[in-house]
C-alpha cells in the first residue's frame, strides 16, 4: 500500500509541476449573474452583469478612415462612475473582422505592450495602448482570438485636477473584474 501512496503522491506533484510550467492565467471564477445575451451575426453570447448597457451600434473607429471595426459595446454603469474621475463613454465591447488570420495591429494602433495569455482553455493576444492629453486618459486593452477580439476602452481624468476630496479615484480592480468577466463568459457559436 505504501508504494501506491508514493506513485499517486509523485502523480500528483508531477501534475502541479506541469500545470505551473504553462503561463496561464488563474481559473477564473463563474461569471457573476447577470442578463444573458445573444448576438446572431456573428453568433455568440456572454453574460452581461449587472447595471452595464448594451449599444449594438458599435463601431470603433480610433484606427482612422475606412478602419472601422463593427462590434457590440457594454457600456459601463453608471453606478462606476458617477463620483469618480471615471468617464461614461468607457466600455467593454466585443468585435470582429472578417478574415481567419488578423494581429493586434488589426485592432489597436501602436500597441505598447503585447503578450500571450492562456485562460480557461482559451488562448489569447493580448495588447494594451494608452494615450493622454489635456487632463483625459485613455487606456484600451485587446483580446485577441483570430479576428474576433474584446476591448476594454477606459477613459479616465486625471485625479489630480480636481480639488481635494471632490472626485475619488475609480475602482479599477472593480472595472479589471467586470471586464474579465464578461470575456470569461463569452462563447462563439459556429467558431
Amino acid at each position: 500500500m505504501r508504494g501506491r501512496s508514493a506513485l499517486v503522491v509523485l502523480a500528483l506533484a508531477l501534475m502541479t509541476g506541469a500545470a505551473h510550467a504553462q503561463t496561464q492565467a488563474p481559473r477564473a471564477p463563474p461569471p457573476p449573474p447577470g442578463e444573458f445575451y445573444a448576438h446572431l451575426r456573428p453568433a455568440f453570447s456572454l453574460r452581461v452583469p449587472p447595471g452595464f448597457t448594451i449599444n449594438e451600434r458599435h463601431r470603433y473607429t480610433r484606427l482612422g478612415p475606412g478602419k472601422a471595426i463593427e462590434g457590440v459595446a457594454f457600456m459601463i454603469p453608471r453606478a462606476m462612475t458617477e463620483g469618480t474621475n471615471l468617464a461614461a463613454d468607457s466600455y467593454v465591447s466585443v468585435e470582429w473582422r472578417d478574415g481567419q488570420r488578423c494581429t493586434l495591429a488589426d485592432f489597436l494602433a501602436d500597441a505598447t505592450e503585447e503578450e500571450q495569455l492562456n485562460d480557461n482553455g482559451v488562448r489569447w493576444q493580448v495588447g494594451t495602448a494608452g494615450d493622454a492629453g489635456a487632463g483625459n486618459i485613455y487606456e484600451e486593452t485587446v483580446h485577441l482570438r483570430g479576428c474576433d477580439a474584446v476591448r476594454g476602452f477606459v477613459h479616465s481624468t486625471n485625479i489630480a485636477n480636481y480639488p481635494p476630496g471632490t472626485v475619488r479615484a475609480y475602482d479599477r480592480v472593480a472595472l479589471g473584474n467586470a471586464v474579465d468577466a464578461i470575456r470569461r463568459s463569452l462563447k462563439w457559436g459556429g467558431r
